[in-house]
C-alpha cells in the first residue's frame, strides 16, 4: 500500500507542476499594451510599468510627429533597429518629447527612455508600416 500512495503523490505533483507551467505569466500574450495605433505606425509596451510611464502618447498625422508626455523627465532616448543596432541617441531633458516620423523607414524599432537620477529606463516598440 505504501507504493500506491507514493505513485499517487508523484502523479499529483506532476499534474500540479504542469498547471503551474502552463499558467506562467511570462507566457501571457496579452501583456502588450498599445499606446499609439495609426495607419502609418504602431507603438506598444510590454509591461504595465512601461505603460504607466506614458501619461499621453499620440501621432500627429498632419505634422507626422510622434508625441509623448511622460510621468518623469527623460534624459535621453536610445533608438535601436530590429537588428539591435543603435540608430539614434536623442538628448531630451524633458517630460515632453516629439520625434519626427521622417527619422524612420519601414520596419521595427525599440525606444529606450532613460530617466535621470535613479538609472531607470522604460521601453517601447515602434512598428512603421
Amino acid at each position: 500500500m505504501g507504493k500506491t500512495i507514493s505513485i499517487w503523490a508523484v502523479c499529483l505533483t506532476l499534474l500540479l507542476a504542469g498547471f503551474s507551467y502552463t499558467n506562467s505569466p511570462s507566457t501571457n500574450p496579452d501583456s502588450e499594451f498599445t499606446i499609439i495605433d495609426s495607419e502609418l505606425l504602431r507603438i506598444i509596451v510590454d509591461s504595465d510599468e512601461d505603460f504607466k510611464f506614458f501619461l499621453k502618447a499620440e501621432f500627429d498625422e498632419v505634422q507626422e510627429e510622434i508625441k509623448f508626455l511622460t510621468r518623469e523627465s527623460t534624459t535621453q532616448i536610445r533608438i535601436y533597429n530590429d537588428l539591435g543596432d543603435m540608430v539614434y541617441l536623442l538628448p531630451v531633458g524633458s517630460d515632453r518629447v516629439s520625434i519626427g516620423k521622417s527619422l524612420f523607414d519601414k520596419g521595427d524599432y525599440k525606444f529606450i527612455f532613460d530617466i535621470e537620477g535613479d538609472r531607470k529606463m522604460y521601453t517601447s516598440k515602434l512598428k512603421v508600416h
